[in-house]
């Protein structure tokens, strides 16, 4: 039996293009999540993705008046991991591969850092 691979993106707006070429490139079998925050309201008209994959926008209003660059992808990113990837040693069939940008933000660089510490076998990429 193939084990489809997983994916998760997490990026800004300024990673749009990016993106873009990112998911034009996914096999059409491909499976995940891509979650984009925004500092903008003004959404995007649409991001063309595998039917298996689902592209989730994170606009200001999910933001805490406080929050710093990155949050919104950040816990995005931590829920996404909590329901995939529950255990330490990340011992499932299936690879899963992720792309990481929001390259401005303190928050995103942490959590590249703990993500790649704490999941051995996951392939991580980022800006």
């Amino acid at each position: 039996m193939i084990v489809a691979t997983h994916f998760l993106l997490v990026g800004d707006e300024t990673d749009i293009p990016l993106l873009r070429r990112l998911l034009e490139q996914l096999p059409v079998n491909a499976y995940g999540q891509a979650f984009i925050e925004l500092t903008t309201p003004a959404l995007p008209t649409s991001l063309d993705a595998p039917e298996g994959l689902t592209v989730t926008w994170l606009p200001p209003s999910v933001r805490e008046p406080f929050s710093r660059r990155g949050d919104a992808a950040a816990s995005a990113a931590l829920a996404w991991v909590a329901e995939w990837l529950p255990d330490e040693t990340c011992t499932h069939d299936a690879p899963y591969v992720m792309w990481i940008g929001c390259s401005t933000s303190n928050v995103m660089d942490r959590l590249r850092g703990e993500l790649g510490d704490r999941l051995e076998r996951l392939h991580l990429h980022h800006r």
